[in-house]
């Protein structure tokens, strides 16, 4: 999808209809839905975060947000690639809080339109913005951090897959696969 197509589906009446998806899957409720409902709405929120992709890549610019956006981007590629998908042997659970972790990325770049920032305004520095990388991690080798877990599929503590994940920071480490500033996840809620 082009850049220009993606933003003729940004209209208002297509922003109320991604907010009634999105009430859908968060709303609460006692049991789990059947799988059917869980994947329908699984595809559905898939296809509106990356319609918010295709839009928020067409944002170019070096302003304060873009921080924010690149790891946002970086947050839903990891989380929509194949390996984390759920497949028919996922569990119910399992695919259920896919379900709801793409639904909480797709509400996340709204509101969409950010407001124009002036180049050189103070705290626009790219500096300013992020924060160095950590050189430890309680309890983890970050030399021997796995592929996985440096791409962000298994939790950077416990190394089990991640569905549902909370960032731990930027790490760095002298060897191995953090030699340059890396994001590492772990589990959420948290396994320790």
């Amino acid at each position: 999808m082009d850049r220009r197509a993606a933003t003729a589906l940004l209209s208002a009446h297509d922003l109320d209809g991604v907010q009634r998806d999105i009430d859908h899957a968060l709303s609460r409720r006692i049991t789990f839905p059947p799988r059917s409902v869980i994947n329908t709405g699984t595809d559905v929120m898939v296809q509106h975060l990356r319609t918010f992709m295709n839009h928020l890549n067409g944002h170019d610019s070096m302003t304060a947000q873009s921080v924010d956006v690149h790891n946002l981007l970086r947050a839903a590629e990891r989380n929509l690639d194949v390996p984390v998908r759920p497949t028919p042997q996922t569990s119910h659970r399992d695919a259920y809080v896919y379900w709801h972790t793409i639904t909480t990325l797709t509400t996340t770049p709204r509101p969409l339109p950010h407001p124009p920032q002036r180049p050189g305004a103070p705290g626009m520095t790219p500096t300013a913005q992020i924060p160095a990388p950590r050189t430890d991690l309680k309890g983890v080798d970050l030399e021997r951090v796995t592929f996985e877990q440096a791409k962000g599929w298994r939790c950077a503590l416990c190394a089990t897959c991640l569905t549902a994940d909370r960032p731990l920071g930027m790490f760095t480490a002298q060897r191995g696969l953090l030699t340059e500033p890396t994001e590492l996840w772990a589990c959420s809620p948290p396994c320790r």
